[in-house]
C-alpha cells in the first residue's frame, strides 16, 4: 500500500487496500479488512476509477453480508444494480446475487427472487461463471427459507456441478 501512495497513481492505489482488505477479512480480522475495504472504496471514488470502485464495494458488501449488516450492504450494492445500463458491466454482474441475499434478509423475497432471475441470463451471457454460482447458492437460500427443498436442492447441486466443471477448487 507504501509503494501504491507512493507512485500517485490514485486509480491503482485502490488496490493495495483492497487486495489488504480482502486478505484481512477472509483470514478473520474482519473489522479491519472492511476498514480497509471502505479505504478502496474512497480511493476509488477520489480517483473516477469506475472498476476499482466496483469491486471494493462488492468486496465491503460481502463482508457486510456476513456481518449481518444488510442494510448497509443493500445501500451500498443498490445504486450501481439500479443504474441505467448496469448490465452491460461485468463488474455489476457479482452485485445482483449479493444484493438478492440483502433483500431476502430484508423480507423482500419476491424482490430477491425478480433480481436472481435477472441476474441469471446475465451471468451467462457474460460467462461470468462465479457471479452464475452465487446466483445459484443464494437461490438455494431463497428456496430453503420457503420450504421448496427440491428447487433449493436443485440450484445447490447445479452450483456444484458448474463449479466441479469449470475447476474450480472445491473444499472438501
Amino acid at each position: 500500500m507504501t509503494a501504491f501512495r507512493q507512485v500517485g497513481y490514485f486509480a491503482m492505489s485502490t488496490y493495495g487496500p483492497l487486495g489488504v482488505g480482502m486478505i484481512q477479512a477472509a483470514n478473520g480480522d474482519i473489522q479491519a479488512g472492511l476498514q480497509h475495504l471502505r479505504d478502496a472504496v474512497a480511493l476509488a471514488e477520489s480517483a473516477g476509477f469506475t472498476f476499482g470502485l466496483h469491486r471494493a464495494q462488492r468486496e465491503a458488501a460481502e463482508v457486510e453480508l456476513t456481518l449481518g449488516e444488510f442494510t448497509a450492504a443493500r445501500a451500498r450494492l443498490e445504486p450501481f444494480v439500479t443504474a441505467p445500463d448496469c448490465e452491460t458491466y461485468n463488474d455489476i454482474t457479482p452485485m445482483l446475487p449479493l444484493l438478492a441475499w440483502a433483500l431476502l434478509e430484508a423480507g423482500e423475497v419476491a424482490q430477491a427472487e425478480i433480481l436472481l432471475e435477472r441476474a441469471a441470463p446475465q451471468a451467462v451471457k457474460q460467462h461470468h461463471m462465479l457471479a452464475l454460482l452465487d446466483v445459484l447458492r443464494v437461490r438455494g437460500m431463497l428456496c430453503t427459507r420457503q420450504g421448496r427443498w427440491a428447487e433449493a436442492q436443485a440450484a445447490l447441486e447445479d452450483g456444484l456441478a458448474r463449479a466441479r466443471g469449470r475447476h474450480i477448487p472445491m473444499p472438501r
